[in-house]
């Protein structure tokens, strides 16, 4: 049996596929702080899931920046216990079988690139809006090589003076444009809100940084997923509405949801069984 989880800064995934092609079981749990017991709670329901199947593989995405030669993890923004561990070495010993370690949102967008609603298109781009923003882009179903990963979240933003001399108060795109400044700013969770105007105003912020992504990257479409993208029209149309007012260089590309909502990252992950 092989193992897929999509581990996220909010909620981790854990699902199971006989075939490397379908998924056949599949659970979710909200994300441990701790990193012993993240994955100790990831080992435990895989094991469950496969019931008396032995694991035969195994692929992990995690939501940050890892030395793909160490299998070290560089740093996993929300989830600091991560930082500087080693999980791949951690999950190998609980397994005993190969195990791959990706970055989450990677693995959403070949997930999306293959499966879902990049299907028909070459240079897919894709972009995680959660907890956090992620994003990568993929070119004929393969993830463009670069060193670590594209973190398109941690761009820098807004630089305003402080009024303490030349100092600037620099902030990165995903604190300003995801879930946890939404509910700071607005009082309310995403899918809570029910108000265009308020859509509408987090569209300027989320729409900033997505102009620039798409001058980076000039995909033949851009794929939103991650937990914001569960809210629908509500939440893209202005984005949408946004990007074409603002895209100055060249016309926006199709901006669509996710086709495999939550379960993009796992799909991925299959793509990537050994």
């Amino acid at each position: 049996m092989n193992v897929v989880v999509d581990m996220g800064g909010t909620t981790t995934r854990v699902a199971v596929s006989e075939d490397g092609k379908q998924l056949q079981a599949k659970d979710r749990f909200p994300t441990p702080q701790s990193f012993d017991e993240g994955i100790s709670q990831i080992v435990e329901t895989s094991k469950t899931l496969s019931g008396n199947s032995p694991i035969t593989s195994v692929v992990v995405g995690i939501p940050g920046t890892i030395n793909r030669t160490t299998g070290q993890v560089i740093r996993v923004a929300h989830i600091p216990s991560w930082d500087g561990r080693f999980p791949m070495q951690a999950f190998q010993k609980a397994f005993t079988v190969p195990v791959t370690l990706a970055n989450d949102a990677e693995l959403g967008a070949i997930g999306e690139a293959t499966f879902g609603s990049g299907r028909g298109y070459r240079i897919v781009g894709y972009l995680a809006v959660g907890t956090g923003i992620g994003g990568a882009l993929v070119l004929d179903r393969q993830l463009v090589p670069n060193a670590f990963h594209t973190e398109p979240g941690h761009m820098l933003m807004s630089p305003d003076k402080t009024g303490q001399g030349e100092t600037l108060a620099v902030k990165a795109w995903e604190e300003v444009a995801a879930g946890p400044w939404f509910e700071e700013r607005f009082g309310m969770k995403p899918q809570e809100c029910k108000d265009p105007e308020i859509w509408s105003l987090f569209a300027q912020n989320v729409g900033v940084g997505m102009i620039n992504v798409l001058l980076l990257w000039s995909p033949e479409v851009l794929i939103i997923g991650g937990g914001l993208s569960l809210n629908g029209e509500i939440f893209l149309a202005p984005l949408r509405t946004f990007v074409k007012d603002n895209l100055r260089m060249f016309p926006a590309p199709p901006i669509v949801a996710a086709a495999l909502g939550d379960d993009a990252g796992l799909y991925g992950g299959l793509t990537l069984l050994e």
